[in-house]
């Protein structure tokens, strides 16, 4: 009679500590389930797994895995979500609503836009992010096209990156990026 592979698992949370154990009373991170899986014993047969909860797992930084981090045949790591529950990875700047002021006569590109369409522009001054967020021109691709990495949400919907006169649909909310 075979033995029953063993299950290791380790909780993560948005809110757990990297020298947390990674139970469910005491989560840690991801860098922190990672480094535990590193120092883990691998004598016996089983799988390594990482549970996410849910939630907003904000990233300034990239998780960086190596080959320490791929696992083997017999010690299989994975990193799925904890049951019924959805997290989230971002590495984006989140904005409150106050971030957003619609566009008036005083911005520098309001002159640039019809004046129908103006009461439909929001504005947001990114200056404070300029530096980390690069520039339109660092996310083109080597024929031209736009990497959609330069991306924005309102509520959990996709806004459209400003497009005046190419594209305007007066029942929608047009977003403007001002670079300062």
């Amino acid at each position: 009679r075979s033995a029953t592979p063993a299950l290791v698992e380790l909780v993560v949370s948005p809110s757990g500590l990297a020298g947390n154990p990674g139970t469910l009373a005491s989560p840690t991170t991801l860098e922190g389930a990672r480094d535990l899986l590193r120092k883990a014993s691998r004598s016996q047969a089983g799988t390594l797994r990482v549970l996410l909860r849910g939630g907003i797992y904000p990233r300034s930084a990239t998780l960086d895995l190596t080959s320490l981090d791929t696992g083997t045949e017999a010690n299989p790591i994975e990193y799925v979500a904890y049951a019924n529950e959805v997290p989230r990875l971002v590495g984006g700047v989140s904005l409150g609503t106050s971030s957003l002021k619609l566009m008036d006569a005083s911005d520098v590109n309001a002159s640039r836009l019809d004046s129908s369409v103006r009461s439909h522009v929001w504005v947001a001054d990114l200056s404070a992010w300029s530096g980390s967020l690069g520039s339109l021109d660092s996310r083109m691709n080597d024929k031209g096209s736009v990497n959609q990495a330069a991306e924005c949400f309102v509520d959990g919907v996709a806004m459209s990156l400003a497009r005046y006169p190419d594209a305007v649909d007066s029942e929608s909310v047009v977003l403007a990026r001002k670079w300062m």
